[in-house]
């Protein structure tokens, strides 16, 4: 990270570089996409201050880090499964805190299967799997 942040010829001057590093490591949970993630945050927060590590505010790359994941999580639905959603909303909002039940899974699919609200194409009510 230090040799990044000096490549780019960001200002460490007074800047704790070890906590930044501590920090983008437990955002991005052993995900190197995450980190990439966590980085692009950073990278824009040191655009803003000139490139002073010192400046950049931290929650505001914390958030910007968590809404790059959100959007590389959204960016691979497929439009079957993002027609699916409230099917997988109406499943998890009525199943029991104790446990998924195959029979009671079978149950709510089949109630709450609707034109608007549809598994993917190639899978299966009756099975909850994926059969292609």
């Amino acid at each position: 990270m230090r040799m990044i942040l000096e490549r780019f010829r960001v200002d460490l001057a007074g800047a704790d570089v070890a906590r930044w590093v501590a920090l983008l490591e437990d955002v991005a949970d052993g995900w190197p996409q995450h980190l990439d993630g966590s980085l692009h945050a950073l990278a824009e927060g040191l655009m803003r201050t000139g490139r002073h590590l010192t400046n950049v505010d931290e929650s505001t790359v914390l958030v910007r880090a968590q809404d790059l994941r959100l959007d590389a999580y959204r960016a691979r639905l497929s439009p079957e499964m993002k027609r699916s959603r409230p099917l997988v909303s109406g499943l998890m909002a009525s199943l029991p805190d104790d446990g998924l039940d195959e029979d009671l899974c079978l149950d709510v699919i089949e109630r709450l299967i609707q034109p608007d609200k549809r598994l993917p194409r190639g899978m299966d009510s009756n099975t909850s799997r994926w059969i292609t």
